[in-house]
């Protein structure tokens, strides 16, 4: 059965308010890409009577709260200097909890877990959870408007029903797990629990039966084969149950399982990639399908008749040149809070009605960015030497022919993360002054199951670099890219990958930037913030070279004699995460190779990413004129030579 939407939604998303184009991408001033967004999240009340909206600042995060009607303040928070609030939960119709974090740098991860705080919409009834930063939610408990389940860790996790009005809370539970989570039934009630075990080593999920746990399955959380069986919710007959699953360490699926007959259905399996978000019907009682990402963003519905996978299909269908979720919902399931978003427009948000299918233009995160003005990024795919297939993207300047171009490689930070065909406002604004941008999965990155992920481990230095060194060749190969014109960029571990690339291949690249990069592998085990916390350490036991020796082998300022490209290294003076020591013992090496590098910008009070927007300017200024000597059109490479002096 075809469903189309009809001719009055197609036209209510055409209204809204349209960027005014620059002339050129390129006179696109610098700071339209690094100015923060007018709105971050964006959450529709149980009612559809408020958005809260998230707004970011320089160094903060604030809250407010909308009328949906007019888009009117109703109510707003402000949590102080590098508290960010970013996730909003509505724990009822009047009443939300909101995750407040804190966090220094762009490039940062948040510093423990979030303090948690509660309010009714119009500004009244503020409290903090006591130790809020220790409870996580685990059901909001929709039958009970006044209790939400919220999970603690003492020594394993403990399981608390909460008033949301006093704030008291009655443990429920305890874990049988040293640390995981809990899968509670459409009716509250507690039916398995998952985790690591106090070791670390092993990941068990048990059934709760009666007022015993049984063990259900066990698997080595690192270097497995073993399957993999992770409860996500319950079907509406709170019977079946939707599983996570992996096997031999591939990309994670979804199935329905059967308790009581110990048979499964898959729904969801690709070979590539593991699934992403998950739909669910309103009311949270039916997983309707899977978003994923092997090349462009996609959904995989289970049951393509049922209604509302029908209105979900009619929406994908209306955006066909962006990826379209539905972040929120009514509780009556009449409205839907629709975002739209591709890798040329930040995103923008509508309210949608499901009866008369009528959309209403609501927010645009960044509205003065023109989307036309944009530059278009391609998925491709790239064979390694060992024949491992490795998954990334090619952003082709809007001014290009798409041939014999000028390349920067943007090496992504993690490594235990993904690049994915969304807006990023550094491609962007490379790709608006000529440069071609190469984003590459390369091993170790996540979304592509366990076993490919763990291929990076102890690998840093070595065959990760190796995927990018086969990724360039392959573009290049092809006439895509002036092999005399490439240049490789990344922050984090993309810094680092940028100076340990240059140093393996240095006829390859032109030039190199290094952005708050891990120069060295014994320091960031010894200074690194990261060290302080046990999944940290683990992290680093996992990750890295065992021997002291190989851990220096593989580290960019071990290997500075390497170096024969120009160098610019970017770094912030209060960064805990990765040091700027780091940095003064990577200029150290090459000072005493006889080499330095050409450009340094350090900004004291910044962090692990520059966040406040001149400074930023000030660094995508810099590396414009930086790429413009080496790399732009009529640079003479000529006499360059990294640690000249």
């Amino acid at each position: 059965m075809n469903y189309r939407l009809p001719l009055a939604l197609a036209l209510s998303f055409a209204v809204m308010p349209l960027a005014i184009a620059a002339g050129s991408p390129a006179d696109i001033p610098v700071k339209d890409f690094f100015r923060h967004a007018e709105f971050g999240q964006v959450t529709l009340s149980p009612t559809g009577e408020f958005l809260a909206v998230t707004i970011p600042q320089d160094d903060r995060s604030l809250l407010a709260i909308l009328r949906t009607k007019d888009k009117g303040v109703v109510a707003k928070w402000d949590y102080g200097t590098s508290e960010y609030a970013e996730n909003v939960i509505w724990v009822n119709d009047k009443r939300f909890m909101v995750e407040v974090s804190e966090k220094f740098g762009t490039l940062d991860f948040h510093v423990g877990n979030p303090n948690l705080y509660l309010a009714d919409a119009d500004g009244s009834h503020r409290k903090e959870v006591p130790y809020g930063n220790t409870y996580e939610l685990a059901d909001l408990l929709p039958n009970d408007p006044d209790n939400i389940l919220m999970e603690r860790s003492f020594e394993r996790p403990n399981l608390f029903k909460m008033n949301v009005n006093t704030g008291y809370m009655a443990k429920v539970v305890v874990s049988p797990v040293a640390s995981g989570n809990f899968a509670i039934d459409h009716d509250g009630k507690v039916r398995y629990a998952m985790g690591a075990t106090e070791a670390g080593d092993l990941f068990r999920t048990f059934r709760r039966d009666g007022d015993q746990w049984v063990q259900v399955s066990e698997k080595k959380m690192y270097g497995s084969d073993d399957d993999e069986r992770v409860p996500l919710g319950f079907a509406p007959d709170n019977k079946h149950i939707y599983m996570s699953f992996r096997s031999k360490g591939g990309p994670a699926g979804v199935l329905l399982s059967d308790p009581d007959t110990n048979t499964e259905k898959v729904l969801f399996q690709n070979p590539v990639v593991s699934f992403g978000d998950q739909i669910w019907n309103h009311d949270n009682v039916r997983m309707l399908g899977v978003g994923y990402e092997e090349d462009l963003p996609k959904h995989q519905y289970f049951d393509e008749d049922a209604p509302e996978t029908r209105i979900l299909m009619a929406l994908d269908s209306a955006f066909p040149d962006d990826a379209v979720d539905v972040t929120s919902e009514t509780r009556d399931g009449r409205y839907a809070l629709v975002h739209t978003h591709s890798a040329t427009d930040p995103g923008r948000f509508y309210l949608f009605d499901t009866q008369t299918k009528q959309a209403t233009f609501l927010l645009a995160g960044r509205s003065w960015i023109d989307p036309d003005q944009m530059s278009p990024m391609k998925p491709i795919t790239v064979t390694a030497r060992d024949g491992l297939v490795l998954h990334g993207y090619l952003t082709v300047p809007r001014s290009s022919n798409g041939r014999n171009m000028p390349m920067v490689v943007w090496v992504h930070g993690g490594p235990m993360a993904r690049d994915d065909w969304a807006f990023d406002p550094i491609v962007q604004f490379l790709a608006s002054r000529g440069y071609a941008v190469l984003q590459m999965n390369y091993r170790g990155s996540s979304g592509y199951g366990e076993k490919f992920m763990e291929m990076g481990y102890k690998h840093w230095g070595t065959t990760m670099q190796d995927d990018l060194t086969d990724s360039v060749k392959s573009v290049i190969s092809q006439g895509l890219v002036d092999k005399d014109r490439v240049c490789i960029f990344g922050a984090s571990y993309g810094g680092y990958a940028a100076i340990m690339s240059a140093e393996r291949e240095p006829d390859l690249y032109k030039c190199t930037i290094g952005y708050a990069g891990v120069y060295s592998l014994p320091m960031e085990v010894q200074k690194s913030d990261t060290g302080t916390i046990k999944s940290g350490r683990t992290s680093f036991k996992n990750a890295y070279p065992e021997s002291l020796a190989e851990q220096q082998a593989q580290s960019p300022s071990y290997n500075v004699d390497k170096l024969k490209i120009p160098v610019m290294l970017v770094h912030g003076g209060d960064d805990q995460r990765v040091p700027i020591a780091q940095m003064h013992f990577l200029v150290d090496q090459m000072a005493k190779a006889g080499k330095k590098p050409e450009v340094v910008l350090v900004k004291q009070k910044e962090a692990h990413g520059f966040r406040d927007p001149e400074n930023n300017i000030e660094l995508y200024t810099k590396v414009q004129a930086f790429l413009n000597e080496h790399i732009g059109a009529g640079a003479n490479d000529a006499g360059k030579s990294g640690g000249a002096p």
